[in-house]
């Protein structure tokens, strides 16, 4: 519970002084925007966070899950939004670490046109892992909305 309430107030202070607030990075002529990842929701099991990076121009949406115990993810997540629409999104890479213990997988998901214009438009509902795992978004349900159109300014 004291993890919560800490990982809460640090994103409510994140999110509270950080409007257009990311990290750019140059490797090799690569120029890499990167906001810090929110959390948006959780379950017994799992805990999702989800941050936009910019690279070279295209945006991708990381999608971050922090587990008490694994379980297999595919490269398909769903993403139901507020007005009643979803989306599936193919991850383009995946990686898996641990975090204080917990096993952690990563999916990075590129943006085209028709997915960025409905992360701009919409508040996340939703995320369902595996078609069946659903997280109920609780918090900070326009992060990505507002973290996209950073990039457009």
């Amino acid at each position: 519970m004291k993890k919560k309430f800490t990982l809460l107030t640090f994103a409510t202070f994140a999110i509270g002084f950080s409007q257009c607030n990311y990290k750019t990075l140059y490797q090799n002529g690569v120029s890499v925007k990167q906001f810090n990842p929110m959390p948006i929701g959780n379950d017994n099991n799992k805990q999702v966070a989800l941050s936009i990076s910019n690279i070279n121009g295209n945006n991708n949406l990381m999608v971050t899950i922090r587990f008490r115990e694994r379980i297999e993810i595919n490269k398909k997540i769903k993403f139901s939004f507020s007005d009643g629409t979803s989306i599936i999104l193919t991850a383009q890479r995946v990686g898996e670490d641990f975090i204080g213990g917990s096993p952690i997988s990563h999916l990075i998901f590129n943006l085209d046109e028709i997915s960025q214009n409905k992360f701009e438009n919409n508040e996340i509902s939703s995320v369902t892992l595996n078609g069946v795992n659903k997280i109920t978004a609780k918090m900070y349900k326009s992060y990505v909305s507002e973290n996209l159109k950073c990039f457009n300014q």
